[in-house]
């Protein structure tokens, strides 16, 4: 018998924590080969083939997009932001974000 299960992190974070904290890495060094787009509700990140996700430039460039997403727009229980594995490093994870 095969089970299957599927993983989705749910994370309830202070929009203005998210928006304040500092990164460590400058903007000239956010790389441009790292991209969302959004498939109906669900955002997904299109990266080059050759991009490691185990670098800490690349966790900084997702970190810095996902603020500028929530900057630039209100996400609530209603309309949440939601991103299919960010970080590329489980499949099966959804990163929900949104205000009460």
């Amino acid at each position: 018998m095969i089970f299957i299960f599927l993983s989705i992190g749910i994370i309830f974070i202070d929009r203005n924590y998210l928006l304040t904290r500092q990164n460590s890495s400058s903007n000239e060094n956010i790389t441009k080969n790292i991209e969302f787009f959004n498939n109906g509700q669900i955002y997904y990140v299109d990266k080059d083939e050759d991009t490691s996700i185990f670098t800490a430039k690349y966790q900084n460039t997702i970190s810095q997009k996902i603020q500028d997403l929530l900057k630039d727009n209100k996400y609530d229980m209603e309309n949440p932001l939601i991103i299919n594995n960010p970080y590329g490093t489980n499949t099966l994870s959804l990163n929900i974000y949104f205000e009460e």
